[in-house]
């Protein structure tokens, strides 16, 4: 972990603060990933003036950018977490990679405050979970989705998470057999996942129907009654 002291509002912080808002987290400025004519991203409040720490997570070589721009967290002087007020105020979602999962539990804890609490976009039905169910209309898009695993699956080394009766055409979450490793390595066999309710948050893809691939844990919540959307 490294960290350095950048005056908000200079280039070389803006170049960490949105670097770090639009990969760390997924906010409403990217197109691709967010609702049309969704209001812009409030975020001057946080960064006019204010002395800051950006510390750059990784944990293994820091993440950098073709034009240079690092993979960081941003906290203020006064102790305001950037990201963090972003997702506690409902106006970002979680998005972590596999080679860069700090502060994963935390930014889980305040998305899913803000939910409860319908903050901004979790108001919003664009932004909505998706049931596994109901995932085919969304490919090609970033979706966060619940459902009970009825069926897990290993099929040359991959496991395969199904949601479904028929693994043709139902929602499956697809994991590789480095990720499933590491989830046994945690204590948590991917066996266990049967009749449990998840939350899965990826990219949509068609195969066998819609599938989410893992390249990490952090993807992938073991949820309790009172967590699940309603």
């Amino acid at each position: 972990m490294r960290q350095r002291k950048y005056q908000l509002g200079s280039e070389r912080a803006f170049q960490a603060i949105w670097f770090g808002l639009l990969l760390l987290l997924l906010v409403t400025p990217l197109p691709v990933l967010a609702e049309p004519d969704y209001p812009a991203l409030p975020i001057e409040g946080l960064t006019e003036g204010e002395p800051a720490t950006v510390i750059e997570v990784t944990d293994g070589d820091t993440l950098t950018l073709d034009d240079g721009r690092v993979l960081a967290h941003l906290q203020r002087d006064d102790g305001i977490w950037l990201q963090g007020a972003l997702l506690q105020a409902g106006l970002a979602r979680t998005y972590s990679f596999a080679d860069n999962t700090a502060l994963v539990a935390e930014m889980l804890a305040l998305e899913q405050a803000a939910r409860n609490d319908h903050r901004q976009m979790w108001g919003r039905s664009y932004y909505a979970i998706r049931a596994a169910s109901g995932v085919g209309p969304y490919e090609g898009s970033f979706q966060l989705v619940e459902g009970i695993v009825l069926d897990v699956a290993r099929v040359r080394g991959r496991t395969f998470l199904n949601f479904g009766s028929d693994y043709r055409t139902d929602f499956t979450v697809l994991v590789p057999s480095k990720v499933r490793r590491a989830f046994e390595k945690a204590g948590q066999p991917l066996k266990a996942l049967k009749g449990q309710v998840v939350r899965v948050r990826g990219w949509v893809k068609e195969w066998n129907g819609a599938m989410i691939e893992l390249t990490h844990m952090e993807q992938l919540e073991r949820l309790s009654s009172d967590e699940a959307a309603p």
